[in-house]
């Protein structure tokens, strides 16, 4: 996953693209500097300004936060805005779904007739050869949220929202594309495929359009009429198993200088995170910083 900032007018034209091929107008386009910044954007505008304001009175009050269950009562108010209908009326259809289509699985569909017509139908065993059998699987599946970089894309979005969250409002992340998830899984066998190997019974066009997204895109919530872009972290630590992990430097930053530190997956407080492990004091674990 590339840490570099993204091109502003490069990102914006390649959504434009992704739009047109959706036969759909130019969206209103907002920038970000991170995703969870888009995420309460999304959610400010179906709660409403008046609701939203409660929201931020209980972030900046800790005790009152804690108090006769505030934080759950609000996020269920909050949850009760977000349904098919409000969605579809501030800000649009959902078009995740929609651009994977037309994105991805048109062009698996038309390079996978392409190798099966024309080198036969044990085509797959002779590539699980040569890429392995796991990648060969995401490239004809899908990319399971169980998988690595699935399990990375959730991390990442889902930091800093700093209140409980219903159900319904974790639902909304559903609506996010991590282009390099797209990249990893999908383009990289779509341009051995193509390169590689040859096929060129594809829409080139569309193509074109998958490789401007995952090359100039954060991350992006595409709606109708509305799409947040999203630029990359700054500093992006993982572990061998994929979490968020760095030992006395943070594991994410945001251009914003939204910093998370982490020690195998574990959020840590500043304090702590700012020291390497190995420096620790085993009295901590009984403070408050660990808790």
């Amino acid at each position: 996953m590339s840490v570099e900032p993204i091109a502003r007018p490069l990102a914006a034209d390649a959504v434009r693209s992704a739009y047109a091929l959706l036969g759909l107008p130019e969206p209103e386009i907002i920038f970000c500097d991170r995703p969870t910044i888009a995420w309460k954007m999304i959610l400010r505008i179906l709660a409403g300004d008046k609701l939203w304001n409660q929201v931020e009175i209980l972030l900046e009050d800790e005790q009152t936060a804690r108090e006769d269950n505030a934080v759950k009562k609000i996020g269920n108010k909050i949850a009760n805005k977000i349904n098919r209908k409000n969605i579809r009326k501030k800000l649009g259809t959902p078009l995740e779904s929609k651009l994977q289509e037309e994105l991805i699985a048109k062009l698996r569909k038309q390079l996978n007739a392409e190798l099966v017509s024309c080198k036969g139908d044990r085509v797959r065993d002779k590539i699980a050869g040569y890429l392995g059998r796991p990648l060969l699987n995401n490239y004809w599946g899908g990319c399971p949220e169980s998988t690595p970089w699935g399990i990375a894309r959730w991390q990442i979005l889902n930091l800093g929202f700093d209140f409980e969250c219903d159900y319904k409002i974790d639902k909304t992340m559903n609506h996010a594309i991590v282009p390099a998830v797209w990249a990893k899984y999908k383009g990289v066998l779509f341009d051995f495929y193509i390169s590689a190997l040859g096929c060129s019974f594809y829409d080139r066009h569309r193509w074109s359009v998958f490789q401007s997204i995952v090359e100039n895109c954060g991350y992006l919530f595409p709606y109708e009429r509305i799409c947040f872009i999203c630029d990359r972290p700054r500093i992006l630590a993982l572990d061998s198993q994929y979490r968020l992990h760095a030992g006395g430097s943070p594991a994410l930053q945001f251009a914003d200088g939204y910093t998370y530190y982490a020690y195998h997956g574990i959020r840590l407080p500043e304090e702590c995170g700012k020291i390497h492990p190995k420096d620790w004091q085993a009295e901590w674990l009984l403070t408050e910083l660990f808790t």
